[in-house]
């Protein structure tokens, strides 16, 4: 924090809750509530984490306001949130005995079939809407060749090329031939000759992988090992500086510079599993 390195705070709250995450599916408190004599495990197993939700609420509360209040209702404490701080932050500040808050869902699962249909609809209201402009000889808005193409759900009635693409957006078809699935990185060094290049060994479940990526000047080898990301799996092997690179990870692009920020998870993910 004292660097301003907000993204990286983040991503160590992330990495905090992925591993509570963890945590709880491998202690698993409701195989623990039966049995008497385990009561104190289950106690402890409970304990921990709640006080780690409450670190992490105090810890993303300028960055989530809203929902980090809701959350802090929840675990029943009475101190107001604005009068926590992070300075001042260590284990054990939960209440033992305390008793929580009405729980309720503080970000829903999300349909993803309704919420398709919702985008899929609003693209096909959008477009008579632009059509009538054009009609009327409003010009349309000069885009740099620099500005990102935005994509849009494709209506079936719309006419594709031979390629399957209908101006910026593509096929489903298009999208599933690309394998996108979840890797643990093991280890993590510079290549040698080449400043922007990492050469990462990565976990795939099944099988370990070398991949070379570009991030060197905003991670230090020491930092990703350990962590999860997102690869394509199928992507062409390439060489690089004398070096295979079999696979390719996805990384949000942040800033007029561009800066890399990995795409992560907030839940514990088997290694080699596919996204889609």
């Amino acid at each position: 924090m004292d660097e301003l390195a907000f993204s990286k705070a983040l991503e160590s709250v992330w990495e905090l809750l992925s591993r509570a995450n963890k945590y709880i599916n491998e202690s698993a408190p409701w195989a623990l509530t039966e049995d008497f004599s385990l009561r104190p495990r289950l106690a402890t197993v409970l304990y921990t984490s709640t006080e780690v939700i409450r670190i992490a609420t105090i810890l993303l509360a300028p960055v989530m306001p809203e929902s980090c209040k809701l959350v802090w209702k929840q675990l029943g404490i009475r101190a107001e949130l604005s009068s926590q701080r992070i300075d001042q932050l260590k284990w054990g500040g939960l209440p033992v005995g305390g008793t929580i808050g009405v729980i309720n869902a503080v970000f829903p699962r999300l349909d993803k079939k309704i919420l398709l249909d919702k985008l899929f609809q609003a693209s096909i209201e959008e477009t008579p809407a632009k059509e009538s402009k054009l009609e009327k000889g409003t010009e349309p808005e000069k885009k740099s060749s620099a500005s990102p193409a935005v994509i849009t759900p494709i209506a079936s009635s719309g006419q594709q090329s031979d390629s399957g693409v209908v101006g910026n957006s593509i096929t489903i078809d298009d999208f599933a031939k690309v394998e996108l699935r979840v890797a643990q990185i093991l280890s993590a060094e510079s290549v040698q000759g080449a400043d922007k290049l990492l050469k990462l060994m990565v976990d795939l479940g099944t099988e370990t992988r070398q991949i070379l990526a570009g991030i060197a000047k905003y991670y230090s080898p020491e930092t990703l090992v350990g962590k999860k990301i997102v690869i394509v799996a199928n992507l062409q092997p390439r060489k690089m500086r004398g070096l295979d690179s079999n696979g390719m990870l996805l990384a949000a692009s942040v800033g007029d510079e561009g800066r890399p920020v990995l795409a992560t998870f907030l839940e514990d993910v088997p290694n080699g599993t596919k996204l889609k």
